[in-house]
């Protein structure tokens, strides 16, 4: 990437623990005293803002139009915040990047995990790190309604069969697999394991 920073996403399917993690691990590091920027995808913006409202009412768009919201979205993100961290030597820790879409856009019918990742590497960096957090999707899904949460049209078991094998599919050298099982601390122990060796 050529930038004094470091990138680090989440990755797995919804329900794996990522999120905790991520959560986890900028808690570590800046007590270590780094600089942290925290950020996720789809954003905030107008276009991330389109995406998580359908999501949320329960609706899938076109895959096609996903694509497209997350190109603009992801885009905007990359120039206005992920950037100029990197350039200044933070740490960027994404809860979802780009694999996400090649996961959950790519496993949809008429794509392929391989044709979405191609798209987005035209114009996003690779992450320096891909965490991907491994948890089976019965298990995901009893976490998820342990917790309380009302699943959204990306939560159903069978979007996230698909995408768990969307997921395996992957083949990148920046991807370490983690373990998502067992309790956090457990989890934890695993991640700062595979990160502390590409920190600067």
């Amino acid at each position: 990437m050529n930038e004094p920073g470091r990138l680090i996403a989440f990755e797995g399917i919804d329900g794996s623990g990522k999120t905790t993690q991520w959560k986890r691990l900028a808690a570590r590091l800046r007590a270590g005293g780094r600089e942290v920027v925290l950020s996720y995808e789809p954003t905030r913006n107008r276009w991330g803002r389109a995406l998580r409202d359908a999501w949320l009412g329960g609706k899938r768009l076109p895959v096609e139009e996903e694509i497209h919201l997350f190109e603009r979205d992801r885009r905007e993100h990359l120039h206005t915040l992920i950037r100029p961290a990197l350039a200044r030597g933070a740490i960027v820790l994404l809860d979802r990047y780009y694999y996400s879409s090649a996961a959950y856009q790519g496993s949809r019918e008429g794509q392929t995990p391989e044709a979405v990742l191609a798209r987005f590497e035209t114009f996003a960096p690779a992450a320096d790190l891909m965490l991907l957090f491994d948890l089976p999707v019965t298990e995901a899904l009893w976490r998820m309604n342990d917790s309380g949460k009302s699943p959204d049209a990306m939560e159903v078991r069978g979007n996230l069969e698909r995408v768990a094998r969307a997921y395996r599919s992957l083949d990148r050298p920046e991807i370490r697999r983690i373990d998502a099982s067992g309790p956090p601390d457990e989890v934890e122990r695993r991640v700062w394991d595979v990160v502390r060796r590409v920190l600067p």
